[in-house]
């Protein structure tokens, strides 16, 4: 088993501003850091499934209370065909949570009129009820139908309102910044009339797990066999991830005992829709095992 997986990088630094005094409620820090990170997490799932996101506080600043971030997202290389172009993806994350709450601000609670295709820069058109119209980044158009993305931001903006029912907050990048007053909050605290209908049924099993490929230096996901077929199942241990980073050799036949969750989605009838199966690795009970106990165990 090669270690052949070069590791691509982007990293920015965006600051989160809270209009007020230069203190606060700890408390509501803690929900809105929180809220802040796990909004900017999705918005890179929606750019590229296959990112980690990796956030740090880097800084407290006087006036305004600011909360300053460093924001880096990692993929295996060998994944993508142009990889130079995922060097700037960390500021595309920050502009499509921009382009979250530009859409919040814009829709005010109401439905889209209309959503355009995506151009040829990956951009889309909302038209909102009054038929005026922004441009935002593709991926930015996820909240109109994710009740989780919609919920965070309507989280965040009462965070910023419980902070200074006058204020508002502003979002500052590399490339600028982006501010939300008062009344842009009460169009924000709106949430937008979603109707999530997917189903899914999840089940998690005990079972081992013939590993077929590994990534042994980003957060990718790694290859198994499993019911005498392969997988490919994103590793939620970080014991195991750290193992394989530490450079601990990996050979043909070794296999994890694992906590497996399988997603699957659920057609009108109730029935698995084929190719929709999602597999994550809770748990890697023991680490990783060796081939003289997978023949014991007759895995191949």
């Amino acid at each position: 088993m090669e270690q052949n997986l070069e590791l691509v990088q982007s990293k920015t630094n965006f600051s989160f501003h809270l209009n007020g005094s230069n203190s606060v409620d700890a408390e509501l820090l803690s929900k809105t850091i929180h809220d802040v990170v796990r909004l900017t997490d999705l918005a890179a799932k929606e750019e590229n499934p296959e990112a980690y996101l990796k956030m740090d506080v880097t800084a407290f600043n006087d006036g305004c209370f600011e909360i300053s971030f460093s924001a880096v997202c990692e993929f295996a290389k060998n994944l993508f065909t142009n990889p130079g172009k995922l060097v700037g993806f960390a500021a595309s994350v920050v502009s499509i949570v921009n382009g979250f709450f530009d859409i919040k601000k814009h829709l005010n609670g109401k439905a889209p009129k209309s959503v355009s295709k995506p151009d040829k820069a990956g951009n889309i058109t909302v038209e909102n009820s009054a038929s005026k119209k922004i441009s935002v980044k593709k991926s930015s158009g996820a909240i109109i139908n994710n009740y989780q993305i919609d919920h965070l931001t309507v989280n965040i903006s009462g965070y910023a309102a419980d902070n200074n029912p006058k204020g508002g907050f502003s979002i500052t990048t590399e490339n600028g910044s982006s501010t939300y007053d008062a009344d842009d909050i009460k169009a924000i605290s709106k949430p937008l009339p979603i109707e999530e209908r997917k189903t899914c049924q999840v089940s998690r099993i005990d079972t081992y797990l013939p590993i077929k490929k590994a990534d042994f230096l980003g957060r990718s996901s790694w290859d198994f066999k499993y019911q005498n077929h392969n997988i490919t199942a994103k590793v939620m241990d970080d014991d195991l991830i750290d193992i394989a980073h530490s450079g601990a050799p990996l050979r043909a036949g070794d296999y994890i005992h694992a906590k497996l969750e399988i997603r699957v989605d659920l057609n009108e009838f109730g029935l698995a829709i084929e190719g929709s199966e999602q597999y994550t690795i809770l748990e890697a009970i023991g680490g990783i095992h060796h081939k003289e106990e997978a023949e014991q165990l007759k895995l191949f």
